[in-house]
């Protein structure tokens, strides 16, 4: 993985931003000072370690070899299966880490092979279209299978990040982004992350993708939206935002957002005490 900051004293010069540090700072300014600019880690959640571990599934999935088999879908359930239990045993020390007690862990162990219980079973539905159409197994998988986790920069926009998957069917380009949250809602930080990634995509390959679009795993279905101007407008306008309002190292030009995200009851904020119990020592001018 590429890392674009450089520490400077206490501080981060940060040349590229991605999809993660714009929402973090529209969402609370303090926090992304805290985090992208003087460095402080942002620890585990169960949510993000889960995601994690899909994703490596996912990726591995798209890169088995397959025999030509009458039950595909039994067998894509069978590979999704083991490919989870190897990386969630790989990630054990971390998972136990969390502090989470033994009935949490298990309710999410099985909320996640559920998930990819539901992405086995609509891969299979777009294999059956293309077996009826004369593919083989083989064949239909390598039509059907994405690029995975591609890597992207924006030069002209100062922008970094990985796209999870993309499409090419009869020409059409589709970026998808898979997500493990409960909510199957295209939200604005949702919106802004496509909006980026089909800006990057643009920059690098001349074209724009046709859709973009999150393919939410705990319901099984993917919401698309189209690429025009108007959403690259969203992106090109928060490109700037980042660059402009992030120049100071000074703690006071990054205002504390309060919402209900400092303390939602079953956590905090990683600066939660920082914010608000204790005084913080270290300013720039």
């Amino acid at each position: 993985m590429f890392i674009y900051s450089v520490m400077v004293g206490f501080v981060f010069m940060r040349e590229y931003e991605s999809a993660s540090s714009i929402n973090t700072f529209r969402q609370c300014p303090r926090k992304y000072y805290y985090h992208y600019i003087l460095g402080l880690p942002i620890k585990n959640t169960i949510y993000t370690l889960r995601g994690n571990i899909i994703h490596l599934v996912l990726q591995d999935f798209f890169g088995v070899e397959l025999e030509d088999i009458t039950d595909y879908e039994g067998k894509f359930r069978e590979i999704v299966i083991n490919l989870f239990n190897y990386h969630w045993i790989d990630n054990l020390q971390e998972l136990k880490d969390l502090g989470l007690e033994n009935g949490e862990i298990k309710d999410f162990y099985n909320q996640s092979l559920m998930m990819l219980d539901n992405f086995a079973r609509n891969f299979s539905k777009k294999i059956l279209k293309e077996l009826e159409n004369g593919l083989s197994l083989k064949q239909a998988f390598e039509k059907i299978k994405p690029q995975t986790e591609m890597y992207y920069i924006s030069e002209d926009y100062k922008i970094q990040g990985y796209i999870d998957a993309i499409h090419n069917i009869s020409g059409d380009i589709i970026l998808i982004d898979y997500k493990t949250s409960k909510k199957t809602e295209i939200t604005r930080e949702y919106e802004l992350q496509l909006a980026l990634y089909a800006l990057m995509y643009q920059e690098k390959h001349g074209v724009l993708p046709t859709k973009v679009g999150i393919n939410f795993l705990i319901s099984g279905e993917e919401y698309l939206i189209d690429v025009n101007n108007e959403l690259l407008l969203k992106a090109k306008m928060a490109c700037e935002e980042i660059h402009t309002c992030t120049l100071s190292y000074n703690i006071k030009d990054y205002s504390r957002n309060i919402t209900k995200l400092c303390d939602w009851g079953s956590g905090k904020c990683e600066f939660y005490n920082r914010c608000f119990n204790q005084k913080v020592l270290v300013n720039f001018k």
